[in-house]
């Protein structure tokens, strides 16, 4: 099959990698009948570049490879006048219908027509949005990011909670979305999203294609954002901007105690024009230039909330503890069976390792809330962002573009994304960004076309604890076992249940680097009503991590002897202790192949049909080095790619006493690779677009695919993270005898378990492709001109997405139990198995009406409403057990997962304006601009679960629901009703009655407006002061509340987005 694609690699993927748009249309006379052989040439107002087309036998004529910009076109023919289309724009992935009426008379005589042609899409049934050139630059952006305006379009909606990538599309997981960016691939799959944003005054546009979309896209099935940057122009231009924002402006944000610093510093320049060297070549109308840069400095003060012990309880005093609905507790001593007199621990009693690590607690310093402390620091980012474009027309037939992108970038998370709150457990990241690539398109004559496409990108990320390097942490507390590596030593990660963490985060350092080189090109082939266009494309990833998770050690305390998490660690009684003995990770190689034949077939003029199929050829990750393992449930092993990562590997198969359960795949008859190639993944694609009364005004347009997808590869990191090829050691609790495993001893090896062995992860060997098929109807009607009403139904079902569950949950047999102790497990000899299967589904229905009016008398306005629904048994497969990963709490229930999707959002509205008031000529009154941005969603739904539960003692992740769970008036002390949600009785071994996603969290309302005004100096320069503001009614827009019901924080709201901040801005235009 590779040698089958190779040739397909030289001719691949037209559209699915080209920014272009395409102009078509029917040359016909004053009688309607059709013109054959009549010339129609434009002509790009900015370079002067032309291009030249012929009428067909039916009079239909098309133009491709069209750069986005501003065009005229001229048609002529013998006996005729000649034609001329006054000044119009063509956006990216556009065709474009004008229809040529010629009257007769000389060619010498000319017909101009100034109106602007129709804003319909007439061709396809594509569904989507091209967000404007005037919308990126004017409308008030809260990170400059144009992404950020993917949200205008209708379907596209945050991605919710966890998960990876950026949007949630249409019903796909938000993994599912790919970004292009001038017909280079920009995405990166390691965790699925954009390579690079380049700064945005370099970007030309956008679109945002959501569904319906032709045979040359694939690889993603949610939906493709597709960007091209602005290219240079006969006449030199360019600006120069700075953006400026400090607290001082700023409302404080709803938790914070008070106001945070914010010290922003955005600035950049943009310059393009003709390639020119003084007596050496001057490039008008042949080769252009365009230079992009801006730079950050960013100090942000960040904020949140949680729960630290109080000062007496560091001292053993327990005698006002309580438990999650408030009541006061009984502190249990099992050591002596009774309770600790007064609720007191006598300070003999503590562990001294336990002490010393309490003493990173910090003093409460809130009141008055379930939460008792806000953890307030500064974050800092500093980044600097550079694109160079080249467009060169080497002769009326060759064209050539080159791209480089790139941006390093520096970053301090104090608060937010750590895993403790604490600044002093911060983490540094720096991280590169890189993309570039070549493009050569050539017209072998005025009917057939190729197009050739090179590129490369690169990000890489280096997170580490800033002050692992100082000092020697471990030792200081007395804690043992940990790592000596300098890169990675420092305190364990201690999480005490219902408590704050503290220490650094157990995941870093993390060290990652993503690589993707793309090779794709394009035919298209015009013929009679047949606009063919055949290909396919080669995508070559690299994926290198390096983990160094838990090197340090971490510690869970849930509070099982006392029956208060905190009394356990101060007691020294965790309730388990893990330990990662050597940094560990892939080195994954990963190809996709794929062939793809489109025809655009123009059945009558005013009816087209998009026919196509696409091949998808996605071969699982081949792991460089062989180290790569997991369990595979067909033959009931662990199965190894390789041992060359492993010099002792006999001695360590023969350790784990479990030799007769290990194989390697080799042995078994498996791919290095372990899973196997699914190569049945061919999917069709269908659509139309019908003119129902001839004209350009009115379109109905629908259409069908099957879309393959694909995941993130980091879900993947822990095949390599685990036995043989890295030792994970897990140790737990004896429930009678605290004293097995304490923290003055947080690894014994009589309480021992290699992570790999006694618990592992899998797969099916053979995963089929997950897909979804998409649909949509669109109905389009031009009112007045430039504005257009659309009102269309989407929808979508996913088959064979990814899930992941534990195949080896424990039955639960009280008979079994009462003999031996423990309940028996499918396969006796293993812990829990992660195993990641094929067997989830997705549904999705949807709803919009749209209204765009084209910039058009000083005014623009976009406004999209969409009512959807969306379900599915898992919405994303990442994380761990102990980590709340969406794991089926019954495995052998799977059908009980289903549940309304992560990112179901009801009802989503967003719409864009932007106004030029004619106020008076006179200086106070002229120059003034108004533009904005506003987004209401309904809030997305959560699952309600329990923090204290011993997962391998049956217990049940979510609790009983014994009424509706909502409140009259939820607040962010109480969003839900907790007393709802009794646990399930310890004991018991019965599963929670409340199911998935049944509660729903706070929506989002959000509004930015900016301000501006702009001072002309003479044409094309000019200056324009700016005021914007983002949230402007500083409206609270809440996080999800803690779903845990059964700690003291369960319910309660400790976090919001952002307050109300406001930006001030000069940007210099010539």
């Amino acid at each position: 099959m590779r040698f089958l694609f190779l040739p397909l690699a030289l001719i691949s993927a037209a559209a699915a990698q080209t920014p272009s748009a395409s102009i078509v249309g029917r040359v016909s006379d004053a009688t309607g009948a059709v013109i054959p052989g009549a010339a129609i040439k434009t002509t790009n107002l900015d370079t002067n570049v032309t291009q030249t087309a012929f009428s067909n036998v039916a009079g239909e004529f098309t133009i491709p490879f069209l750069n986005p910009g501003r065009y005229t076109l001229e048609a002529s023919s013998a006996g005729f006048r000649t034609f001329r289309q006054g000044e119009f724009s063509l956006a990216v992935d556009q065709a474009l219908r004008i229809n040529v009426s010629l009257e007769v008379g000389s060619t010498s005589e000319s017909v101009t027509v100034t109106d602007t042609p129709p804003v319909l899409n007439t061709e396809s049934g594509t569904r989507g949005a091209v967000i404007t050139n005037e919308e990126i630059t004017e409308i008030p952006l809260d990170s400059r990011n144009f992404g950020d305006l993917a949200y205008l379009t209708g379907g596209v909606i945050p991605k919710g909670d966890g998960g990876d990538g950026s949007y949630a599309v249409n019903g796909a997981r938000a993994d599912n979305v790919g970004f292009l960016l001038d017909g280079m691939n920009n995405t990166q799959r390691r965790n699925t999203g954009v390579v690079i944003n380049p700064p945005l005054e370099g970007v030309q546009e956008f679109k945002m294609i959501t569904s319906g979309f032709s045979a040359e896209y694939g690889r993603y099935a949610g939906g493709v954002l597709t960007a091209v940057t602005k290219s240079g122009a006969n006449r030199f231009r360019g600006s120069i901007y700075e953006f400026l924002r400090n607290d001082a402006l700023d409302a404080t944000g709803y938790f914070d105690g008070s106001k945070a610093k914010l010290r922003r510093n955005q600035f950049g320049s943009t310059v393009s024009g003709p390639v020119f060297l003084p007596r050496t070549y001057n490039g008008r109308d042949r080769t252009f230039f365009l230079v992009t840069w801006e730079s950050l400095r960013l100090i942000d003060g960040e904020a949140q909330r949680g729960i630290t012990p109080w000062p007496e309880m560091l001292r053993g005093d327990f005698s006002r503890a309580v438990n999650a609905l408030g009541r006061p507790i009984r502190l249990n001593d099992p050591l002596a069976g009774a309770p600790f007199p007064g609720n007191q621990i006598p300070p003999s009693r503590m562990d001294p390792v336990a002490v010393k690590l309490a003493a990173y607690y910090p003093q409460p310093n809130l009141a008055g809330s379930a939460n008792n402390f806000i953890s307030q620091g500064n974050s800092t980012q500093s980044y600097n962002n550079l694109g160079f474009k080249v467009d060169h027309n080497a002769t009326a037939s060759d064209r050539l573009s080159f791209s480089t992108f790139v941006r390093p970038n520096e970053v301090f998370d104090a608060v937010v994304n750590s895993r403790s709150p604490l600044p002093l457990f911060g983490s540094a990241n720096n991280t590169l960004d890189l993309l570039s690539g070549v493009r050569y398109l050539k017209s072998i004559t005025p009917v057939f076309f190729l197009d050739f496409n090179v590129s490369f990108s690169r990000k890489t990320n280096h997170q580490v604890w800033p002050h692992s390097g100082e000092r020697d942490w471990a030792a200081e507390v007395g804690f043992l076992g940990g790592t000596q590596n300098p890169v990675a030593k420092g305190l364990p990660q201690v999480d005490a249940s219902g408590y704050i963490s503290i220490g650094p985060a157990y995941d870093i350092p993390k060290i990652w680097a993503f690589n993707n080189y793309q090779y794709a090109g394009a035919a298209t082939w015009i013929r009679g009503r047949h606009n063919l266009r055949f290909g396919g494309d080669f995508l070559r990833m690299q994926y290198f991590s390096r983990n160094y998770g838990d090197t340090r050690g971490r510690v869970s305390v849930l509070g099982r002897f006392t029956g208060e998490p905190m009394a356990d660690l101060l007691l020294g009684w965790p309730t388990t202790t893990r330990r990662q003995l050597d940094g560990s990770g892939p080195y994954h190689l990963v190809s996709n192949y794929s062939g793809y034949l489109q025809d655009d077939f123009k059945v009558t003029p005013s009816l087209t049909l998009n026919l196509g199929l696409r091949y998808e050829l996605m071969k699982p990750p081949l792991e460089k080095f062989g180290a790569w393992s997991m369990f595979v449930p067909s033959l009931g092993k662990i199965v190894i790619a390789g041992r060359e990562r492993v010099p002792d590997f006999e001695q360590r198969v023969a350790s784990t006493g479990l030799a007769q359960f290990i194989t390697l795949a080799a042995d078994a008859g498996l791919p290095r690779t372990i899973r196997k190639s699914d190569f049945t993944d061919f999917g069709p694609r269908f659509g139309f677009a019908w003119r129902p009364f001839g004209k350009t005004t009115s379109v109905i347009r629908g259409g069908y695919g099957i879309f393959y997808g694909s995941s993130s590869l980091y879900r993947s990191d822990e095949y390599s993270d685990t036995y043989p090829f890295s030792i994970n050691e897990t140790y737990n609790a004896v429930t009678s005898n605290p004293l097995a495993l304490t923290l003055s001893d947080p690894f014994p090896v009589s309480r021992r378990s290699v992570g790999g062995v006694a618990n592992t992860t899998g797969q099916e060997v053979s995963l089929q492709s997950q897909y979804l098929q998409s649909w949509n109807l669109t109905i389009e009607r031009e009112f007045a001109q430039g504005t257009v009403i659309e009102v269309a139904y989407a929808g979508s079902k996913g088959t064979h997405l990814p899930r992941r569950y534990d195949m080896n949950q424990p039955y639960r047999l009280l008979d079994v139990r009462a003999a031996t102790g423990v309940f028996p497990r499918p396969y006796p000899a293993f812990g829990s198995i992660n195993i990641v299967n094929d067997g989830s589904n997705s549904i999705y229905n949807s709803g919009s009406v749209t209204l765009r009016r084209r910039f058009n008398k000083r005014f623009f306005v976009r406004a999209s409403y969409t009512y959807a629904k969306a379900i599915d048994e898992s919405s994303n497969t990442g994380g761990t057990i102990a980590y709340n990963f969406p794991i089926a709490q019954d495995s052998r229930n799977l059908k009980g997962e289903r549940g309304r999707s992560d990112f179901d959002i009801g009802h989503s509205f967003a719409a864009s304006f932007i106004v030029q008031p004619n106020f008076g000529r006179n200086v106070v009154a002229r120059g003034w601009q108004f533009s904005g941005t506003s987004t209401i969603y309904t809030g997305p739904p959560f699952t309600p679960k329990v923090a204290n539960f011993n997962y391998n003692n049956g217990e049940a992740s979510r609790p009983n629901r014994i009424a509706k769970g909502t409140v009259p008036s939820p607040s962010v002390e109480q969003w839900f009703d907790r007393t709802a949600f009794p646990v399930v009785p310890v004991g018991s071994y019965l599963f929670g009655t409340s199911g998935r996603n049944i509660l729903d969290g706070p929506g989002t309302v959000n509004l930015n407006l900016s301000a501006s005004r702009r001072f002309r100096f003479g044409e094309g320069r000019a200056v324009q002061f700016r005021l914007e503001s983002f949230n402007l009614p500083n409206h609270p827009n809440f996080n999800l509340p803690e779903n845990r019901v059964d700690i003291i924080s369960g319910g309660v709201i400790s976090r919001a987005k952002n307050n109300r901040t406001m930006q001030t801005g000069l940007r210099v235009e010539f």
